[in-house]
C-alpha cells in the first residue's frame, strides 16, 4: 500500500463517524505519525510505499478511532497554540477556543510578571503562556498527579520552567500559593453533570470526568470556589482570566460581581459567550 492509498482507505472507513473533512484531517494525522512525514513532505510522498509493520499500524489505529478513541489519544499528541504537547486518558485534550484564554493573558504578562494557571491539566496554558512571554514566573496546580506528570513532561519538552504543584482549587489554598498574582487564568471543569449524554461520544468517554464536569449539585461549584479562595490574591493591578460554560455566562458572571469586583464577558472565535475577565473596580 502507498501512501496515497492510504490516506483514501482511512477516511473512507471514518466517513460514517466523522463529517468529510474532519476524516481527512485525522486520516493524515495518522499518516504523519506512522511514517514521520509531516508537512509538505507528506504531499511530495504520495507515491511513498509504506512497510508491513507501518500498514499494522495504520490498521490498529483506525481500530481505535472506529471504536471512538480520539485521534489525539490515538497518537498521543494534540496542538495548542502551534505547539505540540504530549496527551492521554488523564488530561483533557487542549481545545482550540482556549487558545484564544491564552491570547487574551498575553497583554497582561509583562516583564516579572508572577502568573497563576489553575487546573492546568496537560500544562498547555502555562507553556503557551511561558514561550511567548519568557520573562514571566508561572505556577501552576492540578488536583490530578497523573496530569501533573503529563503536565511536567510538556514544559520538559518545550524547555520551560513553570513550578507545579498539586492543589485541590476548592480546599484553602497551601502556603506556596498565598502570593499577590498579576493574572490568575484557569480552564476549570464547568460542564453540568446532567449534560454528559448530549456530548459527543469521544469526549464524554475518554477524557478525564475530572476536568470535564461540575459536581451534580452544583454547576457552578469550581467558579465559587475561584472566587473564594483566589480573588483575594489577586494583586489591584491584576487580571483573572476564566473560561466559562456559555450557557451559564450571566450566571457565572453574577458570582465575581456580587463580590464587587469588574466582569467582562468576552465571546469566543464562534460568538459564544466563553470567557470572563475579572478585575478590581
Amino acid at each position: 500500500m502507498i501512501l496515497r492509498e492510504a490516506y483514501s482507505f482511512i477516511s473512507t472507513q471514518l466517513a460514517p463517524i466523522y463529517e468529510e473533512q474532519e476524516a481527512r484531517s485525522i486520516a493524515r494525522l495518522v499518516i504523519e505519525n506512522i511514517s514521520g512525514l509531516e508537512g509538505i513532505s507528506f504531499f511530495l510522498n504520495q507515491g511513498q510505499s509504506l512497510t508491513q509493520p507501518q500498514e499494522i499500524e495504520i490498521n490498529l489505529a483506525l481500530e481505535k478511532l472506529q471504536s471512538n478513541i480520539p485521534i489525539q489519544h490515538v497518537i498521543g499528541k494534540a496542538w495548542f497554540y502551534s505547539l505540540q504537547f504530549n496527551v492521554n486518558s488523564q488530561v483533557l485534550i487542549p481545545r482550540q477556543e482556549t487558545e484564544q484564554l491564552v491570547r487574551l493573558a498575553l497583554p497582561y504578562c509583562k516583564p516579572q510578571s508572577q502568573i497563576l494557571d489553575l487546573c492546568t491539566g496537560s500544562g498547555c496554558i502555562a507553556i503557551a503562556l511561558k514561550k511567548n512571554a519568557p520573562s514571566i514566573t508561572i505556577t501552576a496546580v492540578d488536583v490530578s498527579i497523573p496530569a501533573l506528570d503529563i503536565a511536567k513532561q510538556n514544559a520538559q519538552i518545550h524547555q520551560t520552567e513553570i513550578q507545579f504543584l498539586e492543589q485541590d482549587i476548592t480546599l484553602f489554598p497551601q502556603s506556596s500559593l498565598n502570593n499577590l498574582w498579576d493574572v490568575i487564568i484557569s480552564n476549570p471543569p464547568y460542564i453540568p453533570l446532567a449534560e454528559k449524554e448530549s456530548l459527543a461520544t469521544h469526549v464524554k468517554n475518554h477524557d478525564p470526568a475530572l476536568a470535564l464536569f461540575s459536581p451534580a449539585n452544583d454547576d457552578l461549584f469550581f467558579y465559587k470556589a475561584i472566587a473564594q479562595h483566589y480573588l483575594p490574591l489577586l494583586k489591584n493591578t491584576g487580571v483573572m482570566l476564566l473560561e466559562i460554560h456559555t450557557p451559564l455566562a450571566k450566571e457565572t458572571a453574577q458570582i465575581f460581581s456580587s463580590l464587587n469586583f469588574q466582569v467582562k464577558i468576552i465571546n469566543d472565535i464562534h460568538e459564544r459567550e466563553r470567557f470572563l475577565q475579572v478585575s478590581h473596580k
